[in-house]
């Protein structure tokens, strides 16, 4: 045991990388196996030591060379460069004689920093005496974001933490924390969602029903010429909402190829804020006829 002899130990790396615009995108080796010399009870002090004291490397003061034929940023190091500094890191009884491996891969990305919309992901249960005035209100709804650009480049909207609210009766706020996405920093990381609620009644207004899509050697008339809608509007909103607010259409191209029947009527345009919008009727007669 008190003989010279070899062994391989693995000593835990702690890398030191500052490279100004750039975002480290890979996994490094935790360990590095090293090739030591020693006498036999020197060795195995060390073999066995439950927590060896972690090499580190300052990346930035070794020759990264590009990996050839690979994107820009792609960059490789010899472990054989670092072997010196890694030496004088080892306890004064232990000689260095190689590492494993001998090739250490970084993959380098640009940092890209943008604005990205918050998209809340809420499960609303009202109460049956309430309803929405407006869509769910978030404070900020976008957030500034960066990170990698091959992770920026593929990431549309941030979402919230998944909350259900239940019988809800009354409006509110609450803070909602955004969901995180691993490499990216997200600012700020809490939005604030309003809901706001109001007793609603139900309204009904008789809108005329346009048409489209009419050759122009046509005439297509509908019976009959104006149909109702009905909704649920909030008390506040019942005055404010009337058949301006809405369009609905007979289009054309719904006919059936074989001239009879009835054709459906769409609504093309309505107020966000309104709830359980219906026709009646659905669907209407019609007449085509020759241009004179």
């Amino acid at each position: 045991m008190g003989k010279e002899t070899q062994a391989v130990i693995s000593y835990p790396v702690r890398y030191e990388i500052t490279f100004p615009g750039r975002i480290l995108v890979n996994k490094l080796p935790p360990k590095l196996k090293l090739a030591v010399k020693g006498d036999g009870y020197t060795l195995l002090k060390h073999m066995f030591t439950p927590r060896l004291k972690s090499i580190k490397l300052d990346v930035q003061s070794y020759p990264l060379r590009p990996l050839p034929g690979e994107e820009e940023g792609n960059f490789y190091l010899l472990t054989s460069y670092v072997r010196g500094s890694v030496s004088d890191q080892l306890p004064d009884d232990l000689s260095l004689i190689g590492i494993t491996p001998d090739t250490i891969i970084f993959v380098f990305d640009s940092i890209v920093s943008k604005k990205i919309s918050v998209r809340p992901d809420v499960d609303l249960n009202l109460s049956r005496q309430v309803m929405l005035r407006k869509g769910l209100d978030i404070k900020p709804d976008s957030v500034q974001v960066s990170g990698p650009e091959r992770i920026m480049d593929t990431t549309r909207m941030i979402k919230t933490k998944f909350i259900r609210y239940e019988n809800v009766e009354k409006s509110f706020s609450d803070d909602l924390p955004l969901v995180k996405i691993p490499g990216l920093t997200i600012t700020p990381g809490i939005v604030k969602l309003t809901v706001d609620v109001e007793q609603f009644t139900e309204s009904t207004v008789e809108v005329p029903v346009q048409t489209r899509n009419v050759p122009d050697t046509l005439v297509l008339k509908v019976f009959p010429s104006r149909v109702k809608v009905l909704f649920y509007v909030v008390l506040s909103r019942y005055n404010q909402i009337g058949p301006a607010s809405f369009e609905v259409v007979v289009d054309y191209n719904a006919i059936s190829s074989r001239g009879s029947g009835k054709v459906p009527v769409t609504i093309t345009r309505k107020p966000e804020d309104i709830g359980s919008v219906r026709l009646a009727p659905e669907r209407v007669d019609y007449l085509i006829e020759k241009k004179r």
